[in-house]
C-alpha cells in the first residue's frame, strides 16, 4: 500500500516511522504543510529514501497532478489544517485519511476543544476518520476515547488529543494494512459544524456569567502556548477591550496584578493582558 502523508510534527513523523516498519505500507512521501517547515520531519524522508515536499497549496492542478503521479494508495492527512479539495481526494485508489481532535459525530470543524471545555464533557475522543467532499464527515477508522477531568485548559487539551492520536497510530497501520475500511461499530453521523468564527458567548466575559461560567470560558480559549487558535476572551471597558489571561478567586492567589469582576454569584478578580487595537 503506497502512502502520501500530509502534516505537521510529532502525528505526521511518528505515522511515517510507524507506516515504514509496518510491512505492506510504503509511504513514498511526506508533504509538510506548516508554515515554516520542519527540519526534523526533511531529514528523516530523506534519510528513509522519501520524497519530501513543503506545499501548501496543495489543491492547484499542478501539485493534484504530481501527488496523482504517485499512484497512492492511501493520502493521510495527520495533524494537518489545510482542506482537501475533490481533485486531491480523487488522487488515492483506497481512501483518504484525516486526524480529527474530537468525535466527528459530535464535534466537526475547528477549535474543538474549546467547545469541549464549555460543554463540560467528561469524556473526549480523537478519529482517524475518512476524508469526504463533506469536512469531518466520513467512517471512523479508529477512535480513541479518554477521560477528561473537568479542569482542562484548550492549549493542554489539544496536546492531549496530539498524544492520544499518536497512541492510535498502530492500529490504524494496522487497519489499512489490512484494508479493513472504517469500523463498522462507530458512529459517524456527521455531528455538530463549528468554524472558527464560532466562540462560547462570542468571546466576551461579562457579569452575566457565574464565577464558575467565568472560569471555565476563559480556560475554554486559552490556547497558550499553541499558536493560530481561538483568541482569548475578552472584557469591554472604558479603556477598550482586554484579553483575559486568568481568572481567580477569593482561594487563588496570583502573583501579578489583578481586577476585581462581579459575577452573579461572587467577584473574582481577572489578570488582564494590553488593551487590544481599536478596529
Amino acid at each position: 500500500m503506497k502512502l502520501v502523508l500530509f502534516g505537521v510534527g510529532t502525528v505526521a513523523h511518528r505515522l511515517a516511522q510507524e507506516s515504514l516498519a509496518r510491512e505492506g505500507l510504503q509511504p513514498v512521501c511526506i508533504v509538510d504543510t506548516s508554515v515554516h517547515g520542519s527540519d526534523t520531519l526533511a531529514r528523516f524522508a530523506q534519510g528513509e529514501g522519501m520524497d519530501y515536499v513543503r506545499e501548501r497549496k496543495i489543491n492547484t492542478p499542478e501539485f493534484v497532478e504530481r501527488i496523482h503521479g504517485y499512484a497512492p494508495d492511501f493520502l493521510i492527512s495527520a495533524d494537518n489544517f489545510l482542506i482537501f479539495r475533490a481533485a486531491l481526494l480523487g488522487c488515492a485508489s483506497k481512501a483518504c485519511l484525516n486526524l480529527h481532535n474530537g468525535p466527528i459525530n459530535r464535534y466537526r470543524g475547528l477549535n474543538i476543544p474549546t467547545w469541549v471545555i464549555w460543554n463540560q464533557e467528561s469524556v473526549h475522543a480523537v478519529d482517524w476518520h475518512e476524508m469526504a467532499v463533506e469536512l469531518d464527515a466520513g467512517g471512523v477508522w479508529v477512535r480513541r476515547e479518554f477521560v477528561l477531568s473537568g479542569r482542562e485548559v484548550a492549549g493542554r487539551l489539544s496536546l492531549t488529543c496530539i498524544a492520544q492520536a499518536v497512541e492510535a497510530i498502530p492500529e490504524l497501520c494496522e487497519r489499512i494494512a489490512s484494508a479493513a475500511g472504517p469500523d463498522p461499530t462507530i458512529d459517524h453521523t456527521p455531528g455538530d459544524y463549528y468554524s472558527k468564527r464560532d466562540l462560547p458567548r462570542d468571546g466576551q466575559l461579562d457579569s452575566s456569567l457565574t464565577v464558575a461560567e467565568a472560569k471555565r470560558l476563559v480556560r475554554a480559549l486559552n490556547y497558550k502556548p499553541l499558536p493560530d487558535h481561538a483568541d482569548l476572551p475578552r472584557l469591554s471597558s472604558e479603556g477598550g477591550e482586554h484579553p483575559v489571561l486568568a481568572v481567580f478567586d477569593a482561594e487563588d492567589e496570583s502573583p501579578h496584578p489583578t481586577v476585581p469582576f462581579s459575577c452573579t454569584d461572587g467577584t473574582v478578580h481577572l489578570r488582564l493582558g494590553q488593551a487590544l487595537p481599536q478596529t
